[in-house]
């Protein structure tokens, strides 16, 4: 995990929630309330359109009253602060014109079902578009706000002659001040956002959660010990014999458990689990004495108990609980000895283990770590937000919508173990 984030998760938590959802709280009629815009429509001197068919028939020129307009189907992309849509219009009527109308339907997106009012441009032509002569006429989109694929009806007005088209916009969003690099930048931090919300989960699924839990295990194995060591004492109090190796297990036990929790912290999941696992060990051994002493009280005379109790309290401990359960039955069942058995177990040498540093010391080591962690994270990052732009950015035209942001969010969030869990039972 990118160590800004290990250190600050609820700003990076806080602050991509507030940038995510900073366009999305305003109501639906944001959209609709805008009003229909009357821009110019800029058009080119007319031109002869080519030689036209005379019809035979008075049905047919009837049908040839009307005017024609190019392309069929009007499909505009606005990847820039405006973009100018174009129109090649052909006078097929007997009748001059001098004025071109432009209109649209109310352009409505089907995903989102925001709408845009009719918009509306008009040009006033210099010279007249006569019969059979054609003009291309430009006109500028106004800029919309919010993501969309918004479909509609073009509608080209020329005096009593009128024709349409199918019109589209298709824009990313949200877009703020006229400025369209703001979805690509939207994108980047909703990814990123998923994809650190995905590491957040990842290091308490698999360290945070287990480590508490363990900490939880090894404080109840601290109690365990304490109220062992107490139950010894008051045992050599009661029966006044000294059970010098099982007080002494106990303690360093209980001092090696509180060191452990004091730099639980520090410490991997792995390390904890070997403690708690072998304090488990330890606890059972305790438990399997305790046992022991309390038969050695019932069954053992009371003047050769002292003996007996010693002779416990010298058993090795084992690394198993039969083994050592084995070695206290023997004691209870075997008469004491006419002289008592000294024995010592030495300790094993720990085991060394050499690193060969190759000359560099422990602050040029930190610092190597350090920055191979900055560079493996600003690698990943780098690959995250180019599948982004290759993915899911660049082949949709109208990116930008809250579902966008939402699929993209969940994508970044399955980037982590955890995360691919979670987004997989979610789909389940």
């Amino acid at each position: 995990m990118p160590p800004f984030v290990r250190r600050y998760p609820m700003i990076v938590a806080v602050g991509g929630v507030i940038i995510i959802c900073a366009f999305w709280l305003a109501p639906e009629s944001a959209a609709q309330s805008e009003s229909a815009v009357a821009s110019t429509l800029t058009c080119t001197t007319p031109v002869a359109a080519g030689n036209v068919p005379v019809p035979a028939t008075t049905s047919q020129v009837k049908l040839a009253e009307r005017l024609s307009v190019e392309p069929t189907q009007l499909d505009i992309w606005l990847f820039a602060s405006e973009h100018t849509g174009t129109l090649t219009i052909r006078n097929d009527t007997s009748t001059p014109i001098s004025q071109i109308d432009l209109s649209s339907t109310e352009l409505v997106d089907p995903k989102t079902h925001r709408r845009i009012v009719p918009l509306r441009w008009n040009a006033n032509l210099n010279v007249t578009l006569q019969t059979n002569q054609r003009t291309d006429c430009s006109f500028v989109v106004p800029v919309l706000l919010y993501a969309g694929s918004y479909a509609g009806i073009l509608r080209v007005d020329a005096g009593q002659r009128e024709s349409s088209v199918p019109f589209t916009l298709r824009t990313r969003g949200p877009i703020l001040d006229s400025w369209y690099g703001l979805p690509l930048l939207l994108a980047a931090i909703t990814a990123l956002f998923g994809w650190a919300v995905s590491l957040l989960l990842d290091q308490w699924y698999t360290k945070g959660l287990p480590q508490a839990q363990l900490i939880l295990t090894l404080r109840e194995q601290m109690e365990s010990i304490e109220n062992f060591s107490r139950h010894v004492a008051r045992w050599e109090t009661a029966n006044g014999v000294l059970l010098p190796n099982a007080v002494m297990i106990a303690a360093f036990d209980k001092s090696e458990v509180d060191s452990e929790l004091k730099q639980a912290n520090h410490l991997s999941t792995l390390e904890l689990q070997q403690m708690a696992t072998r304090m488990a060990i330890e606890i059972h051994l305790n438990d399997e004495f305790w046992t022991a002493l309390q038969i050695a009280e019932l069954k053992v005379p009371a003047a050769s108990l002292g003996q007996t109790a010693q002779r416990l309290d010298g058993v090795p401990r084992a690394t198993d609980v039969p083994t050592y359960r084995a070695a206290l039955l023997q004691v209870l069942t075997t008469p004491p000895p006419a002289a008592a058995l000294g024995a010592g177990a030495g300790n094993l040498p720990a085991s060394k283990i050499g690193a060969d540093l190759s000359g560099l010391s422990s602050s040029a080591l930190r610092r190597r770590i350090v920055v191979m962690d900055y560079v493996k994270w600003l690698v990943l990052a780098l690959i995250v937000l180019f599948s982004v732009y290759t993915v899911y950015y660049l082949p949709n035209p109208n990116f930008g919508t809250l579902q966008d942001y939402l699929a993209l969010f969940i994508w970044a969030l399955g980037l982590s173990t955890t995360g691919s869990q979670l987004v997989s039972s979610i789909h389940k």
